[in-house]
C-alpha cells in the first residue's frame, strides 16, 4: 500500500486491481491488469509490476503499459522497493529429485545479486497462521526484508534483512512476522520463544543500534501491518474461546500500541489478515469457524 490511499491487490492468478480507498468502506475501482502477479504503487499516476520474467510500468491515467526489464530466470514471489527503482523476487529449480528448491535475488542499481539459496525441502504441510513468506522493502527502500517459513534444517536461516549492496544485517533461524514502519526504515518484528512458534516478544530493528524489545509476552502473534501513521501495529491473536483444538480458540483483531508497547483487542469478530489503511480504518477478512 503505497500511497495509503490505495490498495494494491492480486485478485487471482495474473490478475492485478488497484483499488481507491479514499472512502474505506466503499473503495472504487481504479486499473486492472491482466496478467501481472503482484505490483506497487510506485508514484501518484503509476504502478510497478511483474509477471513471471517481466518487470513493467503502468500508468493509472492513460492506461499506457510498458515492459522496463526482462529477469533471467522467472519469478514466482517479488516485491518493489517504494519507488519502483529495485525488485526483489524468488526464482525455483528443481533438484535431481524432483523436488523444488529457491533462489533469492536483489535487482537494484543496474545489478542483479542472488543474495541466498534454499535447497529443496520435500513435501511438507503448513500452519493456519502466516505470512509464510515475506519479501518487503522499507521504505526509503535501501533495506530489504526476507523472511521463509519452509527451509532445511541446516539452513539458511528463516529471517533476514539485507542492505542494497546484498550484506545480511540480520539473520535469525527464530524471528518471523516483520512489518516496516511508514517512514525511514525501522522493522517490527516477533522474536518466538519456542521454535516455530507464534507467542514471544515484538521487537525493533534499526540501521544504527540493533533491535530492542518494544513488548514482551504476546501469547499469539500473526499476520502484522502497520498503522498508515506509524502509530501502531495491528495483528491476529488467538484467543481461549475454544480449548482442545488445535490452537486453542479464534483470530481476533488486536492493535499494539507502540508509544505505550500495550496490546488491545480490537474487535471481537474472528477474522485474519489485516491491512491497516489512511484514517485509522482496517480491513480485514472475516472468518467463520
Amino acid at each position: 500500500v503505497a500511497p495509503r490511499r490505495r490498495v494494491v491487490l492480486e485478485l487471482d492468478v495474473g490478475d492485478l486491481e488497484v483499488l481507491d480507498t479514499a472512502t474505506p468502506l466503499h473503495p472504487s475501482r481504479g486499473f486492472a491488469r491482466n496478467p501481472a502477479a503482484g505490483g506497487r504503487v510506485s508514484s501518484s499516476t503509476r504502478v510497478a509490476f511483474w509477471y513471471r520474467g517481466q518487470l513493467g510500468v503502468a500508468d493509472l491515467v492513460s492506461g499506457e503499459v510498458r515492459i522496463t526489464a526482462q529477469l533471467s530466470t522467472p519469478a514466482y514471489d517479488g516485491a518493489f522497493s517504494p519507488d519502483g527503482s529495485k525488485f526483489a523476487y524468488r526464482s525455483q529449480f528443481v533438484d535431481n529429485s524432483g523436488f523444488a528448491g529457491s533462489t533469492l535475488h536483489l535487482l537494484a542499481n543496474g545489478a542483479n545479486r542472488t543474495l541466498l539459496t534454499v535447497p529443496p525441502l520435500g513435501g511438507h504441510g503448513g500452519p493456519p497462521w502466516g505470512p509464510l513468506s515475506q519479501l518487503h522493502f522499507s521504505a526509503d527502500g535501501n533495506y530489504l526484508l526476507d523472511y521463509e517459513l519452509f527451509v532445511p534444517p541446516n539452513g539458511p536461516p528463516h529471517f533476514s534483512i539485507f542492505s542494497s549492496d546484498g550484506s545480511a544485517l540480520l539473520q535469525s533461524t527464530a524471528d518471523k512476522f516483520g512489518v516496516w514502519s511508514p517512514t525511514g526504515a525501522t522493522l517490527y518484528f516477533l522474536a518466538s520463544d519456542q521454535p516455530g512458534g507464534i507467542s514471544g516478544d515484538v521487537h525493533r530493528w534499526r540501521p544504527t543500534g540493533g533491535d530492542v524489545t518494544v513488548a514482551k509476552g504476546l501469547s499469539s502473534y500473526f499476520w502484522p501491518a502497520m498503522a498508515a501513521d506509524g502509530s501502531r501495529i495491528v495483528f491476529n491473536s488467538y484467543d481461549r474461546s475454544a480449548p482442545g483444538t488445535a490452537n486453542g480458540g479464534m483470530p481476533r483483531l488486536w492493535g499494539l500500541d507502540l508509544a505505550s508497547a500495550t496490546p488491545s483487542q480490537l474487535s471481537s469478530a474472528i477474522s485474519t489478515v489485516p491491512i491497516s489503511l489512511a484514517g485509522g480504518a482496517v480491513w480485514s477478512s472475516e472468518e467463520q469457524p
